[in-house]
């Protein structure tokens, strides 16, 4: 389930009304206004608010300008009828259907009052006499209410006519909607998070390698296609895969190069589904454009996820490997997850730059459960903890495994941030994105960090005390549900136990 910005947004005044204006921080006109006022005459036409009331209030619209086209062609709308504020849409979303039914949408590069321009429709230009909607993601200053007629006053004046069925947001003790879509990022990037088990790896994660036309360096695809997947119930091994569909005949998708020394020993670890012929893992020689010779069988079958591990020695005169995933025919289409690449007895791995701190680092396994010979050896993991010491070198975080690693995989549970939903807040555009963009961090979760994100650099009164503290219990009720407390450094470090393959 995931949960868009706008959600998140609604949420919050859902669920800390406080926030919004009382007592309807949220609604939807059922009237034609102008562009000067909304029309809510069901929530707003009362008599019992005062006209000052909300005077502190900001209001966003998320949704206006809908109509009927009166002509259109490949780069703009028109219609005759409609008041719009000239330049005032640019950066705006119209929405419309084509002839055949198919939606399709344009942003707005300029405006006349009737005529709504763009670079070209995403799917075909609309109908002449489509209905159309146009997103415009308005926020200004709640000025005045008018509780006989249902209006709401604004400034600075909505771009377009504004009909029936326009959703707004009020948000007040002195609160701009754009500073609450900032706290909502910052609460993603940097309070809210899970544990997601990663392999541990000298190479970037699979689902991070190029999916670009084929490079030395950089890796890529060669006649094939890799997309990255979201795995789900019941293989969700890890939070995402990627899928390398054939083209041609020995069709891969490559890792980033790594250098190497001659004679050094490396163990390809992983997860592998074969959806159709047979896929396999080739550990590339760049030095000299060949394939390093693999110890164990590096081809597999059938669509049940296998577990595998291989090893092989760098040859004399290789300086940089690659690894190669995919296989040997035109058809194959194969997913592949967890994949790491690992030196043999090696005992320090310094890990990605996005790892900020060693409470970012959780547990540490080594995987002794059965690799590659039958299709029950995925789902029969037999992790065991080992001890490491988790240390900061040159502003990384790197683990040390004394007297080395296990002669197996070895997996570890990172502390995972989310994603921020838009990068800026200013332009009407900027707002559409942020609204319609989705994030898989429990709404729940990101709405009370996003509240506590917003509210604790403000000046407090005891309503927004209230609100704070009743935010901050929430958000701590999720930091405790989402994964175990991180360990820390002096409770996991010991001696790596002997461990033997099952």
């Amino acid at each position: 389930m995931t949960a868009t910005g706008i959600e998140i947004r609604t949420r919050a005044l859902e669920r800390y009304p406080a926030l919004g204006v009382q007592p309807f921080p949220l609604g939807k006109t059922d009237g034609v206004g102008t562009t000067s006022y909304l029309n809510d005459g069901i929530r707003q036409k009362m008599s019992t608010l005062s006209p000052a009331a909300g005077g502190d209030a900001y209001l966003r619209a998320t949704q206006a300008a809908s109509g009927t086209a009166s002509g259109s062609a490949a780069t703009t709308l028109t219609d005759a009828t409609a008041p719009f504020v000239a330049s005032g849409l640019i950066g705006a979303v119209v929405q419309a259907a084509t002839a055949a039914g198919v939606l399709t949408y344009m942003v707005i590069t300029s405006n006349t009052t009737s005529v709504l321009t763009g670079a070209s429709w995403n799917n075909g230009t609309p109908s002449s006499t489509s209905a159309y909607v146009v997103s415009f993601g308005y926020v200004g200053k709640l000025t005045r209410r008018d509780p006989a007629n249902g209006y709401l006053y604004v400034s600075p004046v909505f771009p377009a006519v504004t009909g029936a069925g326009v959703a707004y947001e009020l948000w007040g003790m002195g609160i701009a909607p754009d500073d609450a879509d900032r706290a909502r990022d910052r609460a993603l990037e940097e309070r809210c998070s899970n544990w997601r088990p990663m392999p541990l790896s000298v190479l970037p994660d699979v689902t991070a390698w190029s999916t670009s036309a084929y490079s030395s360096t950089a890796g890529g695809e060669t006649d094939a296609a890799a997309t990255v997947q979201t795995m789900d119930f019941p293989h969700e091994y890890f939070q995402q895969s990627m899928l390398v569909t054939n083209s041609g005949a020995d069709g891969y998708e490559a890792s980033p190069s790594y250098y190497v020394q001659d004679g050094d020993r490396y163990r390809v670890v992983g997860w592998v589904s074969t959806r159709a012929q047979t896929a396999s893992v080739r550990a590339r020689d760049i030095t000299n454009t060949a394939d390093i010779t693999i110890s164990e069988t590096a081809t597999f079958t059938l669509r049940g996820w296998l577990y595998f591990e291989l090893t092989f020695t760098v040859p004399t005169g290789c300086q940089e490997v690659q690894l190669w995933l995919g296989g040997a025919s035109a058809s194959c289409i194969a997913e592949w997850a967890g994949v790491g690449l690992l030196p043999v007895g090696a005992e320090v791995f310094t890990l990605p730059a996005r790892v900020r701190s060693k409470n970012d680092v959780g547990c540490v396994y080594a995987r002794t459960g059965p690799t590659g010979t039958n299709q029950g050896s995925a789902a029969t993991p037999e992790l065991v903890e080992i001890g490491c010491d988790r240390e900061f070198s040159a502003a990384r975080v790197k683990l040390t495994f004394p007297g080395g690693l296990p002669d197996c995989g070895v997996f570890w549970d990172e502390r995972h941030y989310y994603t921020a939903l838009q990068t800026a807040y200013m332009t009407a555009t900027d707002r559409v994105t942020g609204d319609t963009a989705s994030t898989d961090c429990p709404i729940e979760y990101v709405t009370a960090a996003m509240v506590c994100e917003l509210l604790e650099g403000r000046a407090q009164t005891e309503e927004l005390q209230a609100v704070l503290l009743r935010a901050t219990m929430d958000l701590a009720a999720w930091d405790e549900q989402l994964g175990p407390e991180p360990k820390q450094p002096e409770v996991t470090t010991r001696p790596s136990p002997y461990l033997s393959r099952v």
